[in-house]
């Protein structure tokens, strides 16, 4: 069965081991990657404050200087999210990204 799966997964069969059970991104790194989804899903939220104008509007630009950048760590990234949007965060923008109909 181990043979088997290597056709699946593209990397050469090594006789006597077992590739599955010690390839780290098989575990643990679910949580990581969990995690750069919700900074996509944020970020594509964001981002459609300039959608209605142009991502060069030195104004909204400003504003997320002012909001986002200039806080940094000093608050927590969900309130600086929710004070450049001004309303609570979605992920309509990313699934509509992954040409998904919300």
């Amino acid at each position: 069965m181990t043979e088997e799966l290597h056709a699946i997964t593209g990397f050469p069969y090594t006789p006597g081991t077992h590739f599955q059970s010690g390839f780290g991104h098989l575990f643990g790194y679910d949580a990581g990657y969990y995690g750069y989804l919700w900074s996509h899903v944020f970020g594509d939220d964001m981002y459609t404050r300039f959608e209605a104008t142009s991502p060069l509007d030195a104004k909204i630009g400003a504003e997320y200087r002012q909001r986002v950048l200039e806080r940094g760590g000093a608050v927590d990234g969900d309130e600086l999210v929710r004070s450049f949007l001004g309303r609570e965060p979605n992920s309509d923008a990313f699934l509509r990204g992954l040409g998904l109909d919300v």
